[in-house]
């Protein structure tokens, strides 16, 4: 299952270098290192990004997904496009014992709760 979100807001107006400084400060907030720093400035000059995540539905989310939901609360502040992936086969795969019917529902679960 993929769900794709994105922010409302700036698509096509111009960006001005505290725009740009903004969103980067948006995206790289509470990280201890952002790789390619120079290279997402340069994008965010032209166009928001484009964030891709994904997890596999092995179980129920629990306390150790509030950072990455924070993060994506982040870019979605900063404009970005986020794409998240609920890898069901990659958690039937982990854990060969769950149904499919069960991983569709822990699926379903993930897409509500996230």
């Amino acid at each position: 299952a993929v769900v794709s979100t994105q922010s409302t807001g700036s698509a096509g107006e111009p960006r001005t270098p505290e725009m740009v400084q903004s969103k980067l400060d948006m995206i790289s907030r509470n990280l201890q290192e952002t790789v390619g720093e120079a290279r997402i400035k340069e994008v965010l000059k032209e166009r928001d990004l484009k964030v891709y995540w994904g997890t596999a539905t092995t179980g129920k989310p629990h306390i150790a997904y509030f950072v990455p939901m924070m993060k994506i609360a982040d870019f979605l502040k900063a404009g970005c496009e986020v794409t998240i992936l609920f890898a069901d086969l990659h958690a039937y795969l982990d854990n060969m014992k769950a149904p499919w019917a069960l991983l569709e529902l822990r699926a379903q679960y993930y897409e509500a709760i996230i």
